[in-house]
């Protein structure tokens, strides 16, 4: 009887573990592409809240200046936003940026003043403050 030592592996085996390794990167691919969408997605937003907080903090800051609402607005005309029908628009940065300006508030010189943000790939956001006009 003749005994032959086995040195490799054969061709199913081969085979069966390339099949497996191959449906270990499908899905591990599937875990780096979603975690990329997301990571963009949060990069977007964080652009956005960011740009809006600069606007809304430039705002804040020169509310001694605002004395009606004709002032703000050519303020946001100064920094090119276009007049829609109630509210001021402007695309920065791939951004849409819109302005509300509510003069409606209780104690007269108040404005509440609200950014609303989007982006491509995020959803909308929007923040909001009241400020205060000068005498």
């Amino acid at each position: 009887m003749i005994l032959r030592k086995n040195n490799g592996f054969t061709l199913i085996e081969v085979i069966v573990s390339i099949a497996i390794i191959a449906m270990i990167g499908v899905i591990l691919s599937g875990f780096v592409s979603t975690t990329i969408k997301a990571r963009n997605i949060s990069n977007d937003r964080l652009k956005t809240l960011a740009l809006c907080t600069s606007y809304l903090n430039e705002m804040k800051s020169l509310q001694d200046d605002f004395n009606n609402e004709a002032s703000i607005e050519e303020w946001l005309d100064d920094e090119g936003f276009t007049a829609q029908s109630n509210y001021f628009k402007k695309t920065e940065n791939n951004i849409n940026l819109k302005v509300y300006i509510n003069k409606n508030l209780e104690e007269p010189g108040l404005f509440e003043l609200t950014i609303v943000g989007k982006s491509v790939n995020a959803s909308e956001l929007s923040i909001s403050t009241v400020i205060k006009g000068g005498d």
